[in-house]
């Protein structure tokens, strides 16, 4: 009888730990709806895991840092985009990272830096839709 309770303890730590780890979906669902704190934590923990366990790491990062900027954290949000650049260098989160450096430059009144950024992304995205966007903020 406790051979069998340790079995089954053995074979269900390993299932919960699996079932607590945050959904990358989840952390949208959460940002989606506002809930940018909640989205932060999911998004942190991802961006922590190594590339094994999360080949959305590079997504995950992009995120955290869109929530540093929703949640007011400039400073945080700002440094941690200058660093993905090196950390994710083939990353398709590239030019959305130089749309969202303007959006952190406009937040913190930099429209000089923001104007840059925005530029830089209209010139180096594919999509039709970062370029308009990059471009009318550009302007």
């Amino acid at each position: 009888m406790r051979s069998r309770f340790l079995i089954t303890l053995v074979l269900l730590i390993p299932l919960c730990l699996v079932g607590a780890r945050p959904d990358f979906k989840d952390g949208v669902s959460l940002y989606n709806q506002g809930a940018y704190w909640e989205a932060l934590r999911v998004f942190a923990e991802l961006s922590d895991e190594s590339a094994e366990l999360n080949p959305q790491r590079s997504a995950s990062s992009y995120m955290r840092i869109r929530c540093y900027n929703k949640l007011g954290f400039g400073q945080r949000a700002l440094m941690l985009a200058r660093e993905y650049p090196k950390s994710f260098p083939e990353s398709n989160y590239l030019d959305d990272i130089d749309f969202l450096l303007g959006e952190i430059y406009i937040d913190m009144g930099n429209p000089r830096e923001a104007a840059w950024n925005f530029a830089t992304a209209a010139i180096s995205t594919s999509d039709k839709k970062v370029r308009k966007a990059a471009m009318e903020y550009a302007e």
